[in-house]
Order: structure tokens, then sequence, then C-alpha cells
């Protein structure tokens, strides 16, 4: 008993002293992480194709020009595995596109044609990090990857503008109705991750190539031949496709 007594009075004595516990085990990085993302894209040649020249003029210009630039945001998930790898899931909407073309015909008539094009895409994406280095505790990583995924394309605002030399102004020839299609697209990216040592956040800045698929535009058109009233035709819809160079950023968020 009197053991007892003294064992007790010697663990509450220490216990009112307050001896060190030992460490809490450090708590495991989390492998999953959001991304908020913005850049911009600056469009290459459409590479427009299949103009049907018995339903459009013929044009010494041509019809193949660039879709002029666009801001986007983009906002994901991904997972880290391995220490050098991530995949990730990213949806991405962009700014309107906006397609203008000049032309000329072997009679001198001139013409302008326009539509927008708006653009989203979902992309499942892969990124490979070979090595990384610590520089004033920030850890710097380059990175290479690329995606593949599914483009949405919605061809709008499609008409022709005649100028016509007696009036001195542009007419309104041909309009068409909204077409979307959904095509494949995909993306190769190269870039640095910058992460601040024991910090949730990390910041990536890339250059990407993004391909948005092809896209089509209206088959449906209404000729207005300079009448107040015009008739609805059916033709072979132009095909083109979405090429950019873009500046990437992103935000990445440990979860």
């Amino acid at each position: 008993m009197k053991k007892l007594i003294l064992c007790s009075a010697v663990l509450s004595s220490q216990f009112l002293i307050g001896e060190e516990l030992p460490p809490a085990p450090p708590q495991k990085d989390s492998n999953f992480h959001a991304i908020v993302a913005s850049g911009y894209a600056w469009s290459m040649e459409a590479n427009i194709r299949g103009v049907d020249y018995s339903f459009w003029s013929s044009a010494l210009d041509g019809y193949d020009s660039d879709l002029g630039n666009s801001p986007y945001i983009m906002l994901g998930f991904g997972y880290r595995f391995l220490n050098c790898c991530e995949v990730d899931f990213g949806y991405t909407l962009y700014d309107t596109f906006h397609y203008q073309k000049n032309q000329t015909d072997p009679l001198e008539n001139k013409r302008t044609r326009f539509f927008d094009l708006d653009h989203q895409s979902a992309l499942f994406n892969f990124t490979y990090f070979p090595y990384a280095f610590e520089f004033c505790k920030v850890e710097l990583a380059p990175f290479i990857g690329g995606g593949l995924g599914v483009g949405i394309n919605q061809v709008s605002d499609f008409e022709t503008v005649y100028y016509n030399p007696t009036v001195g102004m542009g007419i309104t020839t041909s309009v068409g109705s909204p077409h979307t299609r959904n095509s494949f697209a995909w993306q190769g990216t190269g870039g640095l991750r910058i992460h601040p040592m024991r910090s949730k956040l990390s910041l990536d800045i890339a250059y990407r190539y993004y391909n948005g698929g092809t896209f089509e535009t209206p088959s449906l058109v209404t000729d207005y031949n300079g009448l107040d009233r015009g008739y609805t035709e059916k033709g072979k819809p132009w095909r083109g496709t979405l090429q950019t160079n873009q500046l990437y950023f992103s935000m990445n968020f440990a979860i």
C-alpha cells in the first residue's frame, strides 16, 4: 500500500511540474489540390477549308485568317503521385474569338466575312516534374505535360457584308444561324512551378500550345441579295481549327 501511494505521488508531481510529452507525429501533406488558372491565347491561322465555290464567291484573298486573341479562365482539381507526376481535370472558358476576312473577287467586288467563335473545353492533363531545386527557401520545379479532352465550339453572328460602290456603304448580304460542334481537343505545356517551402500554395507559369479542335460555320444561310426580305438556302459549311499559343498562370492549393 505504501508503495502504491509513493508511485502515485511521484506521477502526480511529474504532472504538476509539466513534464514534456513526446512530439506529435508530423502531418502528411495532401496529394490533392485545387487549381485556379488564367491566361491569354493568341490564335493561329484557322485553316478554313471545305468552301463550296458553287455556293460562295471565289476570292483572290482566300478565306483563311486567324481568329484574334482571347483571355481565358480555368478551374480544376488534381492529384500528385510518385512525388514527380500529377494528373488533373480542368474546365476552361474562353472569351469570344473573332474572325474577319476582307475579300476581293475576280470581278473586283469587295466583301468582308465575319463570325464569332465561342469556345470552352474540358481536359484531362498529365504533368511530369523531372527534378526540383531550392533557392531562398523556394522550391523551383520545371515541368512538361499534355492533355486530352473535348472542345465545344459555337459559331455565331455569321454574316457577309458587301461593299456597294454605288451608295458608298456596306450591305449585309448573308446571315447564318448559330452552329455548335463538339470536337477532340488537346494541349502541350512546358513551364516552371514555384513553391514556397512549407506552404500549401504553389504557382505555375507556362507556355501552352492548345488545339481546340474543328469548328463549323452554319449550313443554313439567309441570302438577302440587297433585298429587304431574304431567302434561306442550305450549303456546305466551312470547317476550321482553333489553334492557339498561350501564356498560362495557375495557383494550386493543397486540400
